[in-house]
């Protein structure tokens, strides 16, 4: 956040002793907070900020600032505004259970839910005004889920969000952590999360337990996925990727020459990862993690989030809203080092339409 300096401060308080006066100012009627205000329809939304996207069935949901959701059912070559989402607050992460239910958390603990697939959308829980900031949410099942942020706040519901229980038990246990991203893992019961301090978080559905597995990293891992054979890759230790055996017990750096901060990755298929970051970069696996190429996005956006689509095709998510993009194929691309000419990420026009 940049920082405020003394000129700018100066006014913002001069500003609040004249309005906050009743002998300068008339008092006027409180605005709804943000967190109650409906998302705007926007002809610009599938480009504005986005920082997450999932998959409801063959239907995709990608949430964002202002409340901004929208929706492809087509692999990302068009997409529509949801028709009403009951807030305005910037949404941080979204999950889907099944082809119709799923939720979306955000800044001032804001939790949505749908069960239309993300045309519509209810508001379960807010604290407007706080600085409640939630980052990631992820259900075992209709009923039980998380829903997870930073200052380690950790929400539970046994109801589908009908309720929802605030853990102040897991703060006193492990201290502040920023829980920024929740993935499951190949057994149904359980469920991991990237934190910051080089943490990963394991949750259990029958808890909630947890258990807290250090890496030796102490960076801010942003987000993590879990492979078929349980290794776990992270990503937002700057330019390093780190990864587990098997068996989580283990952890392993992976210099990278990306030459940015990665932020985000996911695997597509059972050879190729992804990986991307600040400026454009992608980082590109196609051994399953053995050899790493870097290449640019000619879009230079921030990419915060990465979403396999269909045929070998990716969603990347960030500063320039969601783009859909074709990886090269890997006899395109060296084994290590850089892009070449064949090695090359192809960005797929999309369309924007009315609201669905």
């Amino acid at each position: 956040m940049k920082a405020v300096g003394p000129l700018t401060a100066t006014i913002c308080t001069l500003l609040f002793c004249i309005f906050a006066n009743p002998a300068h100012a008339e008092a006027e009627p409180a605005l709804p907070p943000l967190t109650h205000l409906d998302a705007v329809p926007s002809p610009l939304a599938s480009k504005s900020i986005l920082l997450k996207a999932a998959k409801a069935g063959r239907t995709i949901i990608a949430v964002g600032e202002r409340g901004h959701i929208i929706r492809s059912t087509d692999d990302g070559r068009s997409w529509h505004q949801a028709t009403r989402v009951p807030t305005q607050a910037t949404l941080t992460d979204v999950h889907f259970i099944d082809n119709r239910h799923g939720w979306a958390v955000g800044h001032n603990s804001v939790i949505l839910h749908t069960d239309d697939a993300g045309r519509n959308w209810a508001r379960q829980f807010a604290e407007p005004g706080s600085d409640g900031l939630l980052l990631t949410i992820h259900f075992f099942d209709e009923s039980h889920g998380f829903a997870m942020g930073d200052g380690s706040l950790l929400l539970e519901t046994k109801d589908g969000g009908g309720t929802w229980q605030r853990h102040t038990e897991w703060r006193n246990t492990y201290g502040d952590f920023q829980l920024s991203d929740a993935f499951r893992s190949p057994k149904a019961d359980t469920i991991y999360v990237a934190a910051d301090f080089g943490a990963v978080f394991r949750f259990r559905d029958t808890g909630p337990t947890f258990r807290l597995m250090q890496t030796p990293a102490q960076s801010t891992f942003r987000r993590g996925f879990m492979l078929q054979d349980g290794t776990i890759w992270l990503a937002g230790a700057k330019d390093r990727l780190w990864r587990s055996n098997r068996n989580r017990t283990d952890w392993r750096s992976i210099k990278t020459n990306a030459g940015e901060p990665l932020n985000a990755g996911a695997a597509v298929g059972s050879q190729t990862l992804v990986f991307a970051g600040d400026n454009g970069v992608v980082v590109l696996s196609f051994d399953r993690g053995k050899n790493f190429t870097t290449i640019t996005s000619p879009e230079l956006s921030d990419y915060v989030d990465v979403l396999p689509a269909a045929d070998g095709s990716i969603l990347l998510l960030g500063s320039a809203g969601v783009t859909l993009a074709q990886l090269p194929a890997a006899d395109d691309c060296p084994a290590e080092g850089g892009a070449t000419a064949s090695c090359q990420i192809q960005v797929v026009e999309t369309r924007f339409n009315a609201v669905n």
